[in-house]
C-alpha cells in the first residue's frame, strides 16, 4: 500500500463557543446558586421557628421499666410504667412496636402470675 491510497480520516470541526452561550451558562449557574441559598435560608428559618426554648420545654415523662423479658436473641419485650398508663414495647430486628395497655387494669399481665 502506498501512502496515496490510504485515505486520512477527516477531523471533526471544533465547536466554537460564542460568548453568548458562555454568558447564558454563567447566568444559569448563578440563578441555581441563588435558589439553593434561598431554600437553605428558608429551611434554617423553619427549623429555628419550631425549636422550643429551654424555659418552655415540655415536662419530661417519668418512665419506669417494670419488667424486661428476652424472648429470643433478636426480640426483647419491655413493660414500662408512666404516670397514667403502662406501655408494652416489643423490640426486634424488624423494628419496635409500642402498645399502650388499658389504664384501668388493676394489675399488669406480668404481675398476675407472681
Amino acid at each position: 500500500m502506498t501512502p496515496e491510497t490510504v485515505a486520512q480520516p477527516m477531523g471533526l470541526p471544533l465547536r466554537q463557543d460564542d460568548p453568548l452561550s458562555f454568558i447564558l451558562m454563567i447566568k444559569v449557574m448563578l440563578i441555581t446558586a441563588l435558589l439553593l441559598a434561598v431554600v437553605y435560608l428558608v429551611m434554617r428559618w423553619y427549623a429555628r421557628r419550631h425549636v422550643t426554648p429551654l424555659g418552655t420545654s415540655l415536662s419530661p415523662v417519668d418512665l419506669q421499666c417494670v419488667r424486661a423479658l428476652r424472648l429470643s436473641t433478636k426480640t426483647k419485650v419491655y413493660l414500662l410504667k408512666t404516670e397514667t398508663s403502662q406501655v408494652l414495647v416489643t423490640e426486634s430486628s424488624n423494628g419496635a412496636t409500642v402498645t399502650i395497655l388499658s389504664p384501668h387494669s388493676p394489675t399488669s399481665p406480668l404481675d398476675a402470675r407472681s
